[in-house]
Formats: structure tokens, sequence, C-alpha cells
């Protein structure tokens, strides 16, 4: 992070610790005239140091993302918002890594030069529940408007935030991955287990890119629709093999291909009929579907004959 950015960090985090010593002495005694001139001015001056530090993380090719947590009866423990960071991160990262390699992500586990080039920074923390402004490297080049998978990622984070049916979290789930899912149950069930609300807001300077605000009974909701979703796809695949095993009274079936890899599985009704020549080569239809319930975070893939015919 370059000088500037840390030295303005430095001013923001001096100027909190005044504010905050004027602002118990005031709990304590009726604050005078000159205490409340520099209340007005230490915040004054906070703001201003906030916009110095949106320009100094831009000339550092940075973004921000301003996050809050918040509740109406009492603020955060420092564990709860260390998880919930934490949690964001897995977030933001495997939906990162899913964006910019345009290929859906299995787990959570995120690692190399992913994990680096969508990890976030501590800018400094600021009034209003807890909030937390976070940075991020994000390369844009000649033109401040041009969209980057940093970009693309934070947006997805968020509209996976906004979800509001099932319909929507398989279809993320379909297009990532499970992977972003999961880290998104796991974020949630966090802030829920804990009872805070998130909101969040990714901007470069005075540029909002996106934003997000999830109040706590948003966020119960959506860990019930993630616990509710359950995706299912299936694939038809041609192979030749021979056919080790054929019970047709519990409708299972072995087939070893030239490439060694054993498939076996259910086997349709309707194949159960006829007499099968065992050890002998086929051509096999077969189907796998895969099952993913989010509710218990476990996948399920089913194997099943649906055409066999012998080649000799």
């Amino acid at each position: 992070m370059s000088n500037r950015v840390v030295e303005i960090q430095e001013h923001i985090a001096a100027t909190e610790r005044m504010l905050k010593q004027l602002q118990e002495a005031m709990l304590v005694k009726k604050p005078t005239a000159s205490i409340l001139a520099n209340v007005r001015s230490l915040e004054k001056r906070r703001l201003d140091l906030e916009s110095q530090f949106l320009e100094a993380a831009k000339d550092a090719s940075k973004d921000v993302c301003a996050v809050r947590w918040f509740a109406e009866d009492r603020q955060p423990s420092a564990a709860v918002i260390g998880k919930a960071v934490s949690l964001f991160q897995d977030l933001t990262s495997v939906a990162y890594a899913a964006v910019s390699e345009g290929k859906p992500r299995e787990n959570t586990n995120v690692g190399g030069k992913l994990r680096e080039q969508s990890a976030f920074g501590i800018g400094y923390t600021f009034p209003g529940s807890v909030g937390v402004v976070l940075t991020l490297t994000n390369e844009q080049g000649l033109f401040d408007d041009l969209e980057t998978s940093i970009d693309d990622a934070i947006k997805t984070v968020f509209n996976m935030l906004g979800s509001e049916n099932k319909e929507q979290v398989a279809e993320f789930s379909r297009e990532l991955g499970p992977g972003p899912v999961r880290a998104l149950k796991k974020f949630t069930e966090h802030l829920v287990r804990t009872g805070f609300g998130f909101d969040a807001e990714w901007r470069r300077v005075e540029n909002v890119k996106a934003s997000i605000e999830t109040p706590l009974a948003q966020l119960d909701s959506l860990l019930s629709i993630i616990n509710e979703t359950s995706t299912e796809e299936t694939e038809e695949i041609k192979v030749t093999g021979i056919l080790e095993a054929f019970d047709s009274p519990g409708k299972r079936f072995k087939i070893h291909t030239p490439e060694e890899e054993m498939l076996s599985g259910e086997v349709a009704d309707y194949l159960l009929d006829r007499k099968w020549v065992i050890n002998r080569s086929h051509k096999a239809t077969i189907t796998t579907t895969r099952i993913i319930r989010f509710s218990t975070e476990t996948i399920e893939t089913k194997v099943k004959l649906i055409k066999l015919v012998p080649l000799d």
C-alpha cells in the first residue's frame, strides 16, 4: 500500500481516538461550548480525511468496499466482526475465482494467485454501529469506467446476497458452481446466528459502483431459501466397455471401460427382462444425475444405465 494511503490511515485513526475521548468525556459531564466546537472540528477533519483516503486509494489502483454490521440494541464484538470479515473474504474470493476463470467452483477453497488478487486490505473503521473500510487492488488502466473481474465479482456477491427465491439461488449454483453458494450460506449463517444485519458499498472515489443493504430479517429469509434449495443436473454419456456385472433383481450394473474407468449404478426397468452376457463388450448409454442439497451441503450422484447394445 502506498505511503500516502498509510499516512492518511494513521491520521484517521488518530482523529477517531480524539473524537472517542471527547465523546466519552461528554457522557460524564455536560460539554462546554469549546468541547462541542472541538467535536465538530474533528468530525469535519474525519470527513476530509476520508475523502483524501478515497483519492489516495484510487491513485494506488485500489477500490474501496465500506461494510457495516448493525443491530438495534447492541454492537458486534471484535470476534463477531473478525469472523464476518473472514467469511466475506471467502465469499468474495470464490466468486472472483468463478467469474475470472469463467467456470464453476465446486468448493470454497481458493488459494495462490486468485486469493492474492481478491484479498482485502483493512483501510479504517468508521462509526455507525460497526463499519470497516476495506481496500482491494483493481487495476483499470486508462479508463475508470472499465468493468474488471473484481468489479464483476463484487457485484455478483451483492446480487447473491439479494437473492429472493430458490430459483435465483439455484441459478447462481449452476452459473458459479456450488462453492460460492456454500460460502454465501456460511456468511449469512454467521450473521443470522449473531443477530446482525449487513450493508456494503463498493466505490472508487465518488463513483458508487454497487451497494447492498440486508437487514437481519432479510438475511434470515435468505438463509431459509438457501437451505430449501437443491439443484439437479443430468448428463447423458455413451461409452464402450466390458459388462462385468448385471444384477436384474437388484437392478444394478457394472461396466469397465478401456480407460480403466468402472461405471456402476441403477438399471432402467425396460432392460431387466433381457438376458445379458457378462464379460462381453457392449455399447452403453448412461445418464449421470448430480443432486446438490445446500441444507446438508451434500452432493449425490446417481448413475443409470438406459441403453445397452452387445458389440460381438
